[in-house]
């Protein structure tokens, strides 16, 4: 994963976020290195906000 991590930032990908839905986790990469998100959500000017503790909620909840 660290491998393409490093692949993108090497294509400017300014953000790449690694949510991890099994664990409720969740970090962003980016120029200015790794940093956990551990309130889930994650902010850019291009995507604006997005909760990820809503979309893991949606992956708990049964289907119809």
């Amino acid at each position: 994963m660290s491998a393409k991590i490093a692949e993108y930032l090497n294509f400017d990908v300014p953000h790449i976020w690694i949510p991890n839905p099994y664990r409720c986790w969740l970090q962003e990469d980016g120029r200015d290195g790794l940093r956990d998100c551990p309130n889930l959500v994650v902010e850019t000017d291009l995507v604006g906000r997005v909760d990820f503790g809503a979309l893991f909620a949606k992956l708990d909840e049964p289907s119809e």
